[in-house]
């Protein structure tokens, strides 16, 4: 994946405004029509591939088979199949003594060839990615690190979604977040899964997805997500949970258990398309939150030990329960409440229309 051609020379001048605030960098003015070639570089968990994924469009979008993505091994084919790259290197991730991340930069760059345009994507820094810029030799290097040309400033309580977007947007202030946040797409192969899945309930029964899993300090008590649901299934006849996992979380103990349907172990597509499809969502700080958000599926997000307005719901119809200390003093009866809210104001498929660029992204019957 070696450049072919010569690299041509990227006109870079800054200008300062009048008025420019303490620790706003140099906004850069830069001929990008003349890049024949740039590197972006993304990785880090799988909740964060889909809160980038909206400024990797839009980069790609604007560099059309110009850019290659370095990324994590399968982050290409799970999240960024639909990007028109010139090409994609995936390198393994690992920590360094000083509990860095670290990968093989060396060899990173030697596959990327050298470029015009340089975007780190990630808001961490290690020697290893210091080592990759100086291996590519950008005319031009961009992102949240010091040791690019031109650094883009982190802002406190910014979503991570529009704080990521900040990238593209500062090399082309023309960009909008909205036109680049749309659903997620899958293959047919992952749809048909989803669907199969989705055909073994009637077509009037309404689906909560559910998510309660992820770190220990971030998850909610499961049997408060078992009354919940029995005050739910209570109240409407016609619902049932999807409970996404990757461990049998055993939601299925209440009064209700035959309308729990486990769906643990499913390859991660799968349960993102379950996600996407579901009529509402209710889970914890993780992935699976993003996939209803980029979806616009309604959703109650429990947060605790993260700030819901960095990590939580942006885009579409959305609760956040907040825990005021440990997530188990999030009382039961405030996410009832925030669900029962959801229900009210989008009670049926419908009216799902009317949130704002809301794509199916296809139809599960």
């Amino acid at each position: 994946w070696r450049a072919a051609a010569p690299r041509p020379s990227v006109t870079t001048t800054a200008i300062r405004a009048d008025k420019k605030s303490e620790g706003t960098p140099d906004i850069p003015s830069t001929r990008f029509d003349s890049v024949s070639s740039a590197v972006a570089f993304f990785a880090n968990g799988v909740g964060d591939h889909l809160l980038v994924l909206p400024a990797l469009r839009a980069v790609s979008a604007m560099l059309p088979d110009k850019l290659t993505l370095l990324c994590r091994p399968g982050a290409r084919e799970a999240f960024f199949a639909d990007l028109p790259l010139r090409a994609c290197i995936e390198t393994q991730l690992w920590y360094d003594d000083d509990r860095l991340l670290a990968f093989d930069a060396e060899g990173a760059s030697q596959a990327a060839g050298a470029c015009d345009l340089f975007i780190s994507m990630v808001q961490w820094g290690s020697p290893s990615l210091e080592t990759l810029q100086s291996h590519l030799r950008p005319a031009v290097a961009v992102g949240f690190q010091k040791h690019c040309d031109f650094v883009v400033p982190r802002v406190r309580e910014k979503h991570t979604f529009e704080q990521l977007f900040d990238i593209p947007t500062y090399l082309w202030p023309h960009l909008h977040f909205e036109r680049y946040a749309n659903a997620l797409k899958f293959s047919k192969k992952t749809r048909e899964m989803a669907a199969k899945i989705r055909r073994a309930t009637p077509r009037s029964i309404r689906v909560l997805a559910v998510h309660p899993e992820t770190s220990p300090e971030k998850m909610w008590a499961l049997p408060n997500f078992v009354r919940v649901l029995d005050r739910l299934f209570y109240r409407h006849q016609d619902i049932i949970a999807f409970v996404v996992s990757e461990r049998d979380q055993h939601l299925d103990c209440g009064r209700y258990s035959d309308r729990v349907i486990s769906c643990h172990g499913l390859p991660l597509p799968v349960a993102f398309c379950l996600v996407a499809e579901a009529d509402w969502f209710i889970g914890i700080d993780s992935c699976m939150l993003h996939v209803a958000d980029l979806c616009r599926v309604p959703g109650v997000g429990l947060f605790c030990q993260t700030n819901a307005a960095e990590w939580g719901f942006r885009i579409g119809p959305h609760r956040h329960v907040v825990a005021s200390g440990a997530m188990r003093a999030i009382p039961e009866g405030d996410v009832y409440d925030a669900v029962e809210w959801l229900l009210s104001h989008y009670p049926t498929r419908a009216h799902r229309r009317l949130i704002p660029n809301r794509e199916t992204p296809f139809a599960l019957s």
